[in-house]
């Protein structure tokens, strides 16, 4: 897929050197095992900024909004049309609220 400025998820993730791709990658894994583990247990993936059991987990969720904004914009993020595939397949909300 490519971004509105023309560049495609694989050549941003050509520009990122495999080691530092893979260590992101684990991180990823690590990430969305979570939030799957945290959609098993509560039935959804709004994990709440104020969650004192899951601190790191709301902070992940909430870069992950701004990353998927900034995808959309055809910045440069570590959030790639499959990762977006992912969340959407656990359910996940972008846009907690629409602006009037």
């Amino acid at each position: 897929r490519e971004a509105p400025n023309g560049i495609s998820d694989a050549a941003i993730d050509q520009r990122v050197p495999k080691r530092r791709r893979r260590g992101r990658d684990c991180a990823w894994e690590e990430k969305i095992a979570e939030l799957r583990a945290y959609h098993a247990k509560h039935g959804h993936c709004l994990v709440s900024q104020q969650n004192k059991d899951y601190p790191r987990l709301a902070r992940w969720v909430r870069k992950l909004r701004e990353n998927y904004r900034k995808h959309g914009e055809g910045k440069q993020t570590y959030l790639n049309s499959k990762r977006i595939a992912e969340l959407n397949e656990l359910g996940f909300v972008w846009r907690l609220r629409e602006n009037n």
